[in-house]
């Protein structure tokens, strides 16, 4: 999001992601800041830091909007957080990966209008693409590393099990004896 906030011209950015149907700010960076703020998952619909309406539109259309008077153009002037905070420019676009939005970029700039011009804009287009299949990527990576755990787990309870049972076969004695803390070789095996 860094370079995204540097290369555009914009003085705030957030990376928003869907989990459970439902819209997260994952990440804030604002201009100055050497890395982003990763947020707590904190859902869109109950923060005032962004435009609602400018944000549920492009999750629904998946169209970018880029707007160089916020609060006196477009058809979202009428957004409560434009008017509260008189944003001037501002960029809002999915990232779009196989037809599914996998992240959705909000920018903004309060202290000039029509930051986003069409060469910022190419390289935003360029930048957000690779955003999209990064983001793919990782979480790709992460239910794979989700799905590692899940074996390693089972696993270590399945030789687990094993380890008693042949313990048990090389003793010649059941579980229940292995466990009784008067049994010789019990006590050996734990010291």
């Amino acid at each position: 999001i860094k370079i995204v906030v540097e290369s555009t011209g914009a003085e705030r950015g957030f990376i928003l992601l869907s989990q459970d149907d439902q819209w997260l700010i994952e990440a804030v960076l604002e201009s100055g800041d050497s890395e982003p703020a990763l947020m707590q998952a904190i859902a869109v619909d109950e923060s005032e830091q962004l435009p609602l309406e400018v944000v549920r539109f492009v999750n629904r259309t998946q169209q970018t909007v880029v707007l160089g008077d916020g609060s006196h153009s477009g058809q979202f002037y009428r957004d409560a957080y434009l008017q509260r905070h008189r944003v001037l420019s501002l960029l809002c676009a999915p990232l779009v990966y196989r037809s599914q939005t996998q992240a959705i970029i909000y920018l903004e700039n309060n202290l000039m209008r029509d930051v986003f011009t069409a060469e910022r804009l190419a390289v935003f287009t360029f930048l957000s693409s690779q955003m999209a299949v990064a983001i793919e990527n990782a979480r790709i990576l992460h239910a794979h590393a989700m799905d590692a755990q899940q074996v390693v787990r089972f696993r270590v309870e399945e030789l687990g099990i094993e380890l008693v049972v042949r313990l048990d076969v090389f003793l010649g004695e059941d579980r229940a004896t292995c466990r009784d803390p008067t049994n010789k070789w019990q006590a050996h095996l734990v010291a």
